[in-house]
């Protein structure tokens, strides 16, 4: 009877006391966290776990709900630790997830702020590139403007420079029928001398390719000493324009601005020729076509003659042109290289051919220039010129100014006086008046 009893009591007890429901769902949901030991039957196929116990009865299926209820009375505090567990867990679950769902909507966040940096630079390089395209064409319309402009002109020029041409060949053809006309007048004239030549049997006496004009001087001082006489057609030749381009000649070798031995000087179509021994130029003025070969050796029969004359008569010359007594020397060698076909010419001209003369040549339009330039270099070394000072007002500015304004402060002077005067004497008459 007790061990019945007992069961009834338990059976009373079980329904006044349930296991609580909230602390097994948590633990039935937090399972797979919680890993059970593992039975070596789990590892069998399903095929070998035995079949389920048959059904009992309604009495052994109450003892045992109140036995289960008995055996899970102990087990509520390590359902409390794997809940305290779970919830541990969850929180860092969802604390991971909040944590990757913020990362997430960075990402997203970067993402769209750099497609929209990424759009926003493309329009402004798309426009730069518009802009580009469209300045280009505008500077390609503006090239094309002056192109098309400079090739208008280039055609203008052209035609003026065509037309200039024309004019040139116009008037060149006519100088050349005006020479022609003159080159065949002159032949008639020739063959006509020639004939009156060989009818009387003379011989003419003026012959061409002569050496024209001679002028001999002293280097030191530059003082010309003798002028052979001058075998020029005035017609055609100006001698005293020659004459001074000689004398010019002279003095730029006597201050050292030529070399002091020989050259040739060339001015229009004739030549001058210059020797300088033992401080006297000889210097002499043929024509271009004149052997420059046998001028040279005019020259140097002209200073073996000079030697002859006493050196210290030829220092005491002080005025130019005074040595007279060299004028007929001159005259007389000259005489001897008129005629350049003669015997003792044609010698000269081809003794030593191989050893022509090595002769600096220069023209004369160079050194005038170079003459103008050392001037102007040698112009502001000079000292300037020293100004008169007036000893009345120490200055010539303070005495420009006294000479300009003086006559109109003494006129300015006199009209207030004779104004003032005229009003004084208008009152004394008003007064006498009254």
């Amino acid at each position: 009877m007790a061990e019945a009893e007992e069961p009834k009591k338990l059976e009373s007890e079980s329904p006044s006391d349930p296991p609580p429901a909230p602390i097994t769902a948590p633990a039935e949901k937090e399972k797979p966290l919680v890993e059970a030991p593992k039975d070596p039957v789990s590892h069998k196929d399903k095929s070998e776990i035995p079949p389920p116990p048959p059904p009992e009865s309604k009495a052994e299926l109450d003892e045992s709900k109140a036995l289960a209820t008995v055996v899970d009375k102990p087990s509520e505090p390590i359902a409390e630790e794997k809940s305290k567990e779970g919830s541990i867990n969850r929180d860092a679950v969802l604390a991971k997830v909040a944590t990757e769902k913020r990362l997430s909507l960075i990402r997203a966040w970067e993402e769209s702020e750099k497609s929209r940096a990424q759009n926003k630079a493309q329009k402004k390089l798309s426009a730069i590139g518009s802009w580009e395209n469209t300045r280009k064409a505008i500077v390609e319309a503006e090239l094309k403007k002056i192109e098309e402009k400079l090739e208008k002109q280039k055609a203008e020029y052209m035609e003026q420079m065509k037309n200039k041409i024309a004019l040139i060949h116009k008037a060149a053809e006519e100088k050349r029928a005006v020479v022609e006309a003159k080159r065949g007048e002159d032949l008639l004239k020739a063959e006509e001398a020639a004939a009156k030549y060989r009818a009387t049997g003379k011989t003419p006496k003026k012959l061409l390719d002569m050496v024209k004009l001679t002028i001999v001087g002293r280097v030191s001082d530059g003082l010309c000493l003798a002028k052979g006489p001058s075998y020029m057609n005035e017609e055609h030749e100006n001698s005293s324009f020659y004459k001074q381009q000689g004398e010019f000649i002279f003095k730029e070798i006597s201050r050292g601005a030529l070399p002091p031995s020989r050259m040739t000087i060339r001015v229009d179509h004739h030549c001058f020729n210059y020797l300088v021994e033992k401080g006297i130029a000889f210097i002499a003025l043929c024509e271009s076509s004149y052997p420059r070969k046998l001028a040279f050796h005019y020259l140097q029969d002209l200073q073996k003659e000079f030697e002859k004359f006493d050196s210290n008569l030829i220092n005491k010359i002080t005025r130019p042109y005074s040595f007279v007594k060299f004028d007929g020397v001159i005259g007389k060698i000259r005489k001897q290289y008129i005629d350049t076909r003669t015997q003792v010419n044609l010698s000269k001209l081809n003794a030593n051919r191989k050893h022509d003369l090595d002769i600096a040549t220069e023209n004369l339009s160079e050194i005038i220039e170079r003459r103008r330039h050392s001037d102007l270099l040698e112009r502001p070394l000079l000292p300037p010129p020293p100004q008169a000072v007036s000893s009345i007002w120490c200055s010539p500015l303070l005495e420009v100014i006294a000479l300009k304004w003086t006559p109109i402060a003494l006129i300015i002077a006199v009209a207030t006086v004779v104004l003032w005067v005229s009003i004084i004497h208008a009152d004394n008459n008003f007064m006498i008046l009254n």
